[in-house]
């Protein structure tokens, strides 16, 4: 073994230096020839590359048809319960079914043999009522009768007149006004022979007098009965002799944002109610609601609709509510399309061929639902645009 060699040997950790140097050499050689590989150029092209959204060109009324789901609304249902009850509260009649539409003295039934009557306006009945009785109560019925036809004075105290108009209510039912026994005041009468006294009942006498249970009130001109009760139920708060809906029903729908602005007050609709076509008129469109109890965000759009059309049709029915298209076909793109420089309005055009889409002029007639009905130009339905 040479001289040279075996003090190689002695020294071990030189050749472990070596080694990790020449290590650290090639991998530093290979990561700059990853940094100076060849660049796929197509792969730059396709990240750079402008994606092309195109619409085509339509030949179709402005207005486009547009369909969404509403519901019947009922307004505030109300109960009919006098406001005093006999004992046993039994109906006695039963005229109404349900759908049926009531006014200011309509008759309603009969509880216990005495009739019940519906009047629009206020009422505030808490006492029979007779002769010379006075209050705010006795003006408040002698309105509802004079609103009812009868010729009478509301002077807060009943006469005559206001006896008689109720006697005439009655009997257009065939019904009589009840009575109640009336105890005159004895007298004192002196005896035969003119020393003595003596005090005389009086014989029982009757007036008539008019039952606070014979009243109801509905807060509004007329209103449609939901339910009522039949011969020989029971009345009370929790049983009403009927319940009714007071003012016009009507029909809600909410739609997104961009159907709501798709639509105005002016378009005519159409429902389909119980497979019925109906002609609705949209009153007004809503505030964004953000949604809540299950119902999606977005806009609320009311419609009036013919009440005697739906009467039958119970309320939070669903119905079909479809924009009606009007007008005569014309060329419509989309506003996104419309382009507008120093040179006029224009679209561009996308050709079969590669290269730039072509300027095309238009004028624009008219706009509406996001899009414009377009003249004036070389223009041809199907063709493509750019957005």
């Amino acid at each position: 073994m040479s001289t040279r060699f075996r003090h190689r040997l002695q020294r071990p950790w030189l050749v472990l230096s070596a080694a990790l140097t020449i290590g650290l050499a090639l991998i530093g050689a290979f990561l700059l020839g990853q940094q100076s590989a060849p660049i796929n150029r197509d792969v730059v092209a396709a990240q750079n590359a402008t994606i092309e959204t195109v619409a085509r060109v339509e030949k179709r009324p402005l207005a486009a048809s547009v369909t969404f789901y509403g519901n019947i609304t009922e307004s505030e249902s109300h109960a009919l319960v006098p406001t005093q009850l006999p004992e046993a509260a039994v109906v006695t009649e039963s005229p109404l079914s349900s759908s049926d539409r009531i006014g200011s003295a309509t008759f309603i039934g009969a509880i216990a043999n005495t009739p019940v009557f519906a009047f629009s306006g206020e009422l505030a009945m808490y006492r029979d009522l007779a002769a010379n009785d006075t209050g705010e109560d006795v003006r408040l019925l002698q309105l509802a009768f004079i609103s009812a036809g009868f010729d009478i004075e509301a002077n807060g105290w009943v006469d005559w007149a206001t006896l008689d108009a109720a006697a005439q209510l009655f009997d257009r039912v065939g019904f009589s006004l009840p009575t109640r026994e009336i105890t005159a005041p004895s007298t004192v009468e002196p005896e035969s022979d003119g020393d003595a006294e003596t005090q005389r009942e009086q014989p029982a006498q009757r007036e008539p007098y008019i039952p606070a249970m014979a009243f109801v009130a509905i807060p509004g001109d007329s209103a449609l009965v939901i339910s009522a009760a039949g011969v020989g139920d029971v009345i009370s708060a929790e049983h009403p002799l009927a319940t009714v809906t007071v003012g016009e029903r009507s029909i809600v729908a909410r739609v997104d944002s961009s159907t709501a602005a798709e639509v105005d007050v002016a378009d005519a609709f159409t429902a389909i109610v119980a497979q019925q076509q109906v002609d609705v008129q949209l009153v007004r469109i809503g505030d964004f609601d953000s949604g809540a109890d299950g119902q999606i965000p977005g806009h609320d759009l009311y419609f009036s609709v013919d009440a005697e059309k739906i009467e039958s049709v119970p309320g939070g029915t669903t119905v079909t509510l479809e924009r009606v298209v009007s007008g005569d076909a014309e060329l419509v793109v989309p506003l996104g399309a419309i382009r507008s420089d120093a040179e006029g309005t224009y679209v561009l055009r996308k050709t079969e061929k590669a290269g730039d889409p072509e300027r095309v002029s238009v004028k624009i007639l008219e706009t509406g639902g996001g899009w414009a009905a377009i003249g004036d130009t070389k223009l041809r339905e199907g063709e493509s645009v750019l957005l």
